[in-house]
């Protein structure tokens, strides 16, 4: 299993948008009803000084930065949402490239139309 995580990579966006707060809350709920079993994600959403934090929490086996990466070692997703004078700008990470389609398109649509 490690094995095919370290192959499958990862990958770290970057998008502009007009509200830190308002995406930030769209894409912990988006997130929280991203699965295919219907079950909600632990998701965590907290703000720290001008950066919102959204994360998928890891199970704890899981909490390596060989797997994860170093930024936020505990969430194997994950999305910083930064206050800026006009907008805000959201880097977006996750530690594995496969069944992604759905969390990526939640980053996207909560964007808005300045992405």
């Amino acid at each position: 299993m490690l094995a095919l995580i370290l192959v499958s990579g990862c990958a770290t966006r970057f998008y502009n948008s007009a509200g830190s707060q308002e995406v930030s809350e769209c894409i912990a709920e988006g997130w929280r009803k991203s699965p295919w079993s219907g079950f909600p994600l632990p998701v965590s959403l907290t703000k720290s000084e001008q950066i919102y934090f959204v994360g998928v929490e890891l199970h704890p086996t899981f909490d390596s930065p060989v797997v994860t990466g170093s930024d936020h070692p505990f969430y194997a997703v994950w999305a910083e949402v930064t206050e800026l004078p006009v907008g805000s700008k959201t880097k977006y990470h996750r530690a594995y490239q496969f069944t992604h389609e759905r969390i990526d398109r939640v980053v996207v649509d909560c964007q808005g139309p300045q992405q």
